[in-house]
């Protein structure tokens, strides 16, 4: 007789949470992407685009460990 698996140390749903907070943050970064798109010149456009910038490497960063984390919880 074989014992039985291991339960799982996480359960079915915490993929889905982190798939779903990937989508989030995926949507997001794909906002702060457009609003680069807008066309204006001054300082205070320079200054919203650094953080934009900033925002996005945050972000990008953010989808990496979602990515490791479903891929964890997948295994």
């Amino acid at each position: 007789m074989t014992s039985p698996a291991p339960p799982s140390p996480f359960p079915s749903a915490a993929r889905d949470q982190a798939l779903a907070a990937r989508w989030d943050v995926d949507d997001a970064a794909a906002s702060a992407r457009r609003s680069l798109a807008v066309a204006w010149e001054s300082t205070a456009a320079d200054r919203f685009r650094d953080d934009v910038a900033a925002l996005l490497a945050g972000l990008d960063a953010d989808l990496r460990l979602l990515d490791d984390a479903a891929g964890m919880l997948a295994r």
